[in-house]
């Protein structure tokens, strides 16, 4: 027999060596053998707990399973995202240079200290970008939309002193008066022993939402007064809030404020499909419309205006095809009412028994966002016709001509 070393001892011992290493390795292949649903729970934990991790790491890791609770999971996490962070500032700082969008400032974020300043405030928005001219314009519009004059306010105090010396209360009255009257109306039904549906069917105003407890029952004094409370806080909750709570909002939290810099006085977001930024994220960069608009929102700011909608929740919107938005997208107008069922009044004693007439489609339960024009219109026109659209614009219009005149909503790029 021949030995590869001249010692016959230290042959055995290479060969011992050899042979611990090859044990070793084989413990570790089993130890590291991966098992299916302890891969596939540790990459569930990875997407919900580190988002941050990479999915082809967030795989590897898994293999290997090293569970997200290890430090060394979260430290992958923190440097990825810190390079993402990195990077993503980087490319945004490029198109702000290589752009020039006149609608947009390097730093669309403000302090409470540039609003008292004006912007001399060191490290904030730069001397002029605060733009008095729009924040009045949002004052103002806060005002008219949540005292009136007309029924275009949600507790529309017009509209209530016209009715409170007219026979017949001619005057639609706003979003969240209508609210409580109804769900006061509702709550004395299913006192009479009307079933839900049946008292809802009675009524305009969608109460599907309704959290006010109690409805329907014998209460005592102190418990209808809180209950009353209940409503009116709900009606101006759900009457939405105006734009410029919202601005407050996202100066307070520290967060991009989303309003077109070169307007004195206009208030209106920069929708993200409208800025070059995004043509070239979805061209050059391979971006989704949804990420490249994701991307833009999240250096400007999230659009101020929204409507909601039942089954998606709020939404953006902006002021475009000839439809003006008076409510944040933090918390927009959710008072809605079915076409047909408002209970009609007439200006002349002696004709309330027509106040029960109904148009055929009110049984057709369709459901639109308050406004007074709509309400109107739909007890004449169905919905979606084009009488039913000239009329309910006329008619919002001339709800809301004055306060939109006061508050620079009829000029564009002002």
């Amino acid at each position: 027999m021949g030995y590869i070393l001249h010692d016959r001892n230290e042959f055995e011992e290479l060969l011992a060596a050899r042979q611990q290493q090859e044990l070793k390795a084989n413990q570790y292949s089993v130890a590291m053998q991966p098992d299916q649903m302890s891969v596939l729970n540790n990459m569930q934990r990875y997407q919900q707990e580190l988002p941050e991790v990479t999915t082809g790491d967030a795989a590897t890791l898994s293999i290997l399973n090293v569970s997200p609770d290890y430090s060394t999971a979260k430290e992958i996490a923190q440097i990825t995202s810190n390079n993402r962070i990195y990077d993503e500032a980087k490319l945004w700082k490029q198109m702000q240079e290589e752009f020039q969008y006149d609608h947009l400032e390097d730093n669309m974020k403000m302090t409470v200290w540039d609003l008292v300043t004006g912007g001399l405030a060191p490290g904030g928005a730069k001397p002029g970008d605060v733009q008095y001219g729009v924040w009045l314009m949002a004052g103002l519009d806060a005002f008219f939309q949540t005292f009136g004059p007309g029924g275009s306010g949600k507790w529309s105090l017009g509209s209530l002193a016209v009715n409170a010396v007219s026979p017949g209360q001619p005057m639609q009255v706003g979003r969240s008066v209508a609210y409580l009257r109804d769900i006061r109306a509702y709550d004395k039904l299913i006192k009479k022993g009307y079933s839900e549906q049946r008292a809802q069917n009675v009524l305009s105003i969608d109460l599907s939402g309704t959290t006010v407890e109690n409805l329907g029952e014998d209460l005592s004094t102190l418990d209808e007064l809180r209950q009353q409370v209940q409503m009116i806080k709900e009606a101006h909750r759900m009457g939405g809030e105006p734009v410029l709570a919202n601005m407050f909002r996202q100066v307070i939290q520290g967060k991009p404020l989303n309003f077109d810099r070169a307007t004195l006085f206009t208030l209106e977001s920069v929708k993200a499909e409208d800025t070059p930024q995004y043509i070239a994220l979805t061209t050059n960069y391979g971006m989704s419309p949804d990420e490249a608009r994701n991307f833009i929102y999240k250096h400007i700011g999230s659009p101020l205006k929204g409507t909601y909608n039942k089954k998606t929740g709020a939404e953006f919107a902006f002021d475009e095809a000839g439809k003006i938005h008076y409510t944040s997208s933090h918390n927009p107008n959710r008072i809605n009412f079915y076409a047909g069922r408002h209970g009609q009044r007439f200006f002349w004693a002696g004709q309330t028994e027509q106040d029960y007439f109904r148009p055929d489609w009110a049984s057709k339960n369709i459901l639109m966002e308050y406004s007074p024009g709509r309400v109107t219109a739909s007890e004449f026109y169905e919905p979606g016709t084009l009488a039913f659209r000239n009329l309910s614009g006329f008619l919002d219009a001339s709800h809301q001509i004055v306060p939109d005149i006061l508050t620079a909503n009829y000029i564009k790029r002002c």
